[in-house]
Order: C-alpha cells, then structure tokens, then sequence
C-alpha cells in the first residue's frame, strides 16, 4: 500500500509493505501519486510532458524503478506476508505497552491519542486485567531472561494503583520465574506528587526522563564509556550494539526536525551475533 502527502514543502512517499519512506522531488511524487503499482515508462512520460522534460521524467522513472527492485516500493503484500509469517528460533514477547488509562488530566486537543481515550471512551484498566496481561508476558517471553513493561495512557498516573500493582506482581513473579522486570512509565508528570516520585524513582528505569542539569545520567547507572572509530562520540562499552552515524540532513516536517544519518560504523559483540549475521537479540541483557 502506497501513501502519498506533501508537507512543508517536501513530498513524502510512505511503502506500508516495506516500512519505507521516502523523500522525492515533484517529477517522481507525480509518477507515483495515486498509484498502486509503476505504470510503463511510455505512459508516464505521456500523461507528464505538458509539466516536466521528457529527459527528467525518465531519470525519475529510472531512479522509482531501481527502489522497486531493492524491494523498498511499490512492495507487494505477499512480502509483508512473508516477513510476518517469520519467527525467529527460540522467539519471544520482549516488551509490553500496557494502557492502564484511556483518559488524561489535560485533553490536549491536538494529542494524537484523541485526548487521552483513543475515541473508545474515557475509562482505566481494572487490576486483574493488567495483572492477566502481565501473565501473558511472562509466558510468551520464551528463553528471555529480561522483559519489559511500559504504563502508557492516556496518563497512567490516574490509575497509579494498578501500577503500583502490576510492580509489586513483577517482583513477586522474578522470584519464582527467573524473569527480569523492566518498568518504564509515560506520563506529562503533572500528577507527580512525593509518593509518586518515590515511587518511580525506586522502580521505573526511567534514565530517559532525568535531566543532565542534576547529575551525570550515565555515571549515576555506572556506565562505561569507550572510543569511536569513525566520529568524535563516545560509544557505551556495556550496550552489546554501537552504530556510530553522521548526519548528513536535517528536515523540517511540521514541528519537528527529521535527521536523515549516513552509518559509518556497527560495533557489536561478537557473542550476540548469529551464524546468519543477525543479532539475537534474545540473549542480549537490556540496561
């Protein structure tokens, strides 16, 4: 499936099948518009002289049709299907995002949760049905030692007593399961209160929300820090995979920047890598 839009003067052209995303110029966005499939090279050339050289039309046509062979548009469905259909050996649940609230203290017209309920109505999770969700984790997670689970909303601050249970569940199930439990928590923090903070502070490894203006975030979790080979940044010695990147783009698209990177460099530990090259991630111990 092809989506099309323009935006701040760029052109956008999303391949859901392939998870691509492209950028093109307004020869190729016009190739590609409306369409589901690349018409012939005569065709396109016809239905576009009156706006475009013929010789543009055809280096844009040239340039689609290569994507098309890299399998990065214009992706048939069966490929989707393909890469679905796929599981790795010994696979498993690694993560959860666990919507304890379809509601928020702030309703922000513009949140792309519809005000916080998802247009399902404004209601929190009972008890039991997080603590079943947080069984069904444990049980698909397979050979994983380390699982993860995100309270997400909404704001999941309004049903903090089903965060605090699913918490003390997950250290109560570490004990007999051999599972390692991650919590993280996605919130505007305008329900913090002392309990709360407390509360996040000795359970959620929420590195991410700590500014550096109180501390250094990576001393405070002990974490070693060791030389690039292509750029001036440090890399993290602890964490199994390092890609050094430079940026080699910046674009504006409504209120936010896009950085397009070029990678220059994969570290990886060489125990973590499979005979096929990829990164098996199940043994891999998380930060």
């Amino acid at each position: 499936m092809i989506h099309t839009f323009s935006m701040n003067h760029l052109n956008f052209v999303v391949d859901g099948n392939s998870g691509s995303i492209h950028v093109v110029d307004d020869v190729g966005f016009d190739i590609i518009r409306d369409k589901q499939e690349l018409p012939c090279v005569d065709d396109v050339v016809k239905s576009l002289c009156n706006q475009y050289k013929k010789a543009d039309i055809i280096d844009a046509f040239t340039e689609i049709d290569l994507l098309i062979k890299e399998g990065s548009l214009f992706t048939p469905e069966s490929k989707l299907k393909a890469a679905a259909a796929l599981k790795p050996e010994h696979s498993g649940i690694k993560a959860l995002c666990l919507h304890v609230s379809h509601d928020c203290n702030l309703r922000c017209e513009y949140c792309f949760a519809s005000k916080g309920d998802y247009q399902t109505g404004r209601k929190l999770m009972p008890e039991d049905v997080a603590l079943k969700a947080t069984d069904y984790l444990v049980e698909q997670s397979g050979h994983r030692h380390t699982i993860e689970i995100d309270f997400f909303g909404g704001e999941p601050l309004l049903n903090f007593e089903t965060v605090k249970a699913v918490v003390a569940y997950g250290r109560e199930l570490e004990h007999h399961t051999g599972k390692r439990f991650y919590f993280t928590i996605t919130t505007n923090a305008t329900l913090l209160n002392d309990e709360r903070i407390d509360f996040i502070n000795e359970h959620m490894d929420n590195l991410g929300s700590h500014s550096g203006r109180d501390g250094e975030k990576l001393k405070a979790i002990g974490a070693k820090l060791g030389e690039a080979i292509k750029i001036n940044a440090p890399i993290l010695d602890d964490c199994p995979v390092n890609i050094e990147c430079t940026i080699v783009d910046s674009l504006v698209t409504g209120s936010h920047h896009m950085f397009v990177g070029k990678v220059e460099y994969v570290h990886a530990t060489e125990a973590l890598v499979k005979e096929n090259g990829d990164l098996d991630f199940v043994t891999m111990e998380f930060l």
